[in-house]
């Protein structure tokens, strides 16, 4: 089975190759077909409150006793400088604790894309690190239905299980109940918004609305030119395809109610995608966001509309908005930032949640209990929290948690996020929708619409077919 399941990923590794290359704009955050989630229904809390105030390191079971002998492991990630440092603080502590083991780093700052190729061009050789930052939808889809990773339950000696919520282990568990990694935390999209911005039109907070929304959009251009020459104003500003296809996920759920994918089916009609279409193209002619044309210029965080304070939001993760909050306006405004829900088009849900990011043991690694006990102590151990802490994002484990929110190391903006995910109706994210397999395809069809050479109701029936073709080709 093992070489079967190397055979399945060299063939998904080409697939993706191939699609990344026809698309580098994603620059994101970033189970087979897991049992479907239940529609419009809240998300468990993702962050549990902690059982006990003072969190202790979590020590190994008497079965399992801690090597003495020299022992190396690899550990990879992908993140920018501040991630890196918290992260090597965590490793240091673990070899000042533990002599014997050495742990070589692999950290990359390549855009997440090129991460995702070159993590899964690893895993398909059989040559990726010990320990792996994963993203959440790797451990379902790269196997097509097989554990590429190490089953975690093995370990369960090693690791504190109860550390987690079981929504967010479930998150990490093939339909065969194998957990392939340890969720860091949950994470979902808000509007991150500029308070200022919206005071300048008599407005407190966004309209929950998306009819209002696209209202609010009329007002704020009413005075942009066709070419943006640096002045025009805007009530939203993508910082990439990513954050539209997100805009079209959240509708899709909000105003149907279902998963994108039942049962490896497209589960969306062409009618139901062409009502968010024109929802979508109502809000483009209203001036929401930055036109096509001038879309390109319009990629990053550090693009001129949202540096230049000329948007009201942008649709972001809230794991580390104030990321995003520090390059708005010219970086020196993050304290008139706030996070809130996307307006409604329909009455199901207001976001789509998932892990934000996990953490796997490779299945051929040579010390895979080490491995277990460096994740375990990465977790838990009270001193390994406080170097990471929310670098990573808000952690879920129950004493990372209580740790780094009683101690002050959660900011504003993520406090409101954990907030707003806790309190509204949010449905946990598809493992799919993420997939370049599935989410190429689309990206060239938003162009098409977006430069009307394709109409929403064929733009919605090419959707429909060709979203279903890539998921017939993932588990061909």
């Amino acid at each position: 089975m093992k070489n079967a399941v190397k055979v399945i990923v060299l063939v998904f590794a080409t697939a993706l190759v191939l699609g990344l290359s026809a698309c580098n704009r994603s620059d994101d955050t970033p189970a087979p077909a897991p049992p479907p989630v239940p529609t419009a229904t809240p998300a468990p809390t993702p962050t549990p409150a902690p059982a006990d105030p003072g969190p202790q390191a979590q020590e190994p079971d008497p079965g399992f006793v801690m090597p003495t002998t020299p022992i190396t492991l690899t550990f990879w990630w992908w993140g920018g400088d501040a991630r890196n440092s918290a992260v090597e603080r965590a490793v240091d502590i673990f070899m000042d604790r533990y002599p014997n083991v050495t742990i070589e780093i692999q950290p990359t700052t390549a855009a997440f894309a090129d991460a995702t190729e070159a993590m899964l061009t690893r895993v398909a050789a059989g040559t990726e690190a010990d320990i792996n930052q994963v993203n959440f939808n790797w451990v379902h889809l790269w196997g097509r239905g097989e554990n590429v990773f190490a089953d975690l339950r093995n370990f369960d000696h090693i690791i504190d299980f109860s550390q987690f919520s079981q929504s967010d282990i479930d998150s990490m568990t093939l339909n065969d109940g194998q957990i392939a990694g340890l969720p860091h935390g949950m994470n979902a999209r808000m509007l991150l918004t500029s308070r200022v911005f919206l005071e300048e039109y008599g407005l407190t907070e966004m309209p929950t609305d998306f009819e209002e929304f696209i209202a609010l959009a009329e007002r704020i251009s009413a005075n942009n030119a066709t070419v943006d020459a640096g002045n025009n104003r805007y009530v939203h500003v993508p910082f990439s395809n990513l954050d539209i296809d997100h805009f079209l996920l959240t509708m899709l759920y909000s105003t149907t109610g279902k998963e994108p994918v039942a049962n490896r089916r497209w589960n969306y009609t062409a009618d139901e995608v062409e009502r968010v279409l024109n929802l979508l193209l109502r809000f483009d002619a209203a001036g929401g966001q930055p036109s096509f044309e001038n879309h390109d210029t319009v990629n990053s965080r550090n693009n001129a509309v949202w540096t230049g304070g000329r948007a009201a939001s942008s649709f972001q993760w809230i794991n580390a908005p104030h990321v995003d909050a520090g390059t708005y306006g010219g970086g020196d405004r993050v304290g008139e930032m706030v996070l809130f829900p996307f307006p409604q088009p329909g009455g199901n849900v207001v976001g789509a949640a998932r892990a934000s990011l996990a953490h796997a043991i490779s299945k051929n690694s040579a010390h895979p209990e080490v491995a277990a006990y460096f994740l375990n102590f990465f977790y838990t151990d009270p001193e390994a929290i406080r170097a990471v802490g929310p670098e990573l994002g808000v952690p879920g484990a129950r004493d990372a948690f209580a740790i780094v929110s009683s101690e002050g190391m959660i900011n504003e903006l993520q406090a409101q996020g954990i907030e707003l995910l806790n309190r509204l109706p949010v449905a946990f994210m598809t493992v799919y929708w993420e997939d370049a397999t599935l989410r190429n395809p689309r990206y060239a069809i938003y162009d098409e619409l977006r430069t009307e050479r394709i109409t929403a109701r064929e733009a919605a029936e090419r959707m429909v077919r060709e979203q279903q073709d890539a998921l017939d080709n993932i588990y061909r």
